[in-house]
């Protein structure tokens, strides 16, 4: 189990956790639900950041199931 722990360093979300929950939605590309959540864990998450995660996983999750998709409805709101 691979434990992710939050910790208060006093730096802005740009220097430390921005990156973050992208790089756990980018999980989904390789690895199943089942997989990720057997070996992560969440430890000592603000609010915020537990509500930025659980964005970044639900819309991994949209993505991955069909990227093409996703990727054609972002052009069509660009106007791409």
């Amino acid at each position: 189990m691979i434990g992710l722990r939050a910790y208060p360093t006093g730096r802005k979300c740009s220097d430390v956790f921005c990156s973050f929950p992208r790089n756990i939605g980018q999980l989904y590309s390789q690895f199943s639900e089942e997989d990720i959540r057997e070996r992560l864990t969440g430890e000592d998450l603000s609010k915020s950041g537990a509500v930025s995660l659980k964005r970044v996983v639900d819309t991994a999750k949209i993505y991955y199931k069909n990227p093409d998709i996703l990727e054609q409805s972002i052009k069509d709101i660009l106007g791409e």
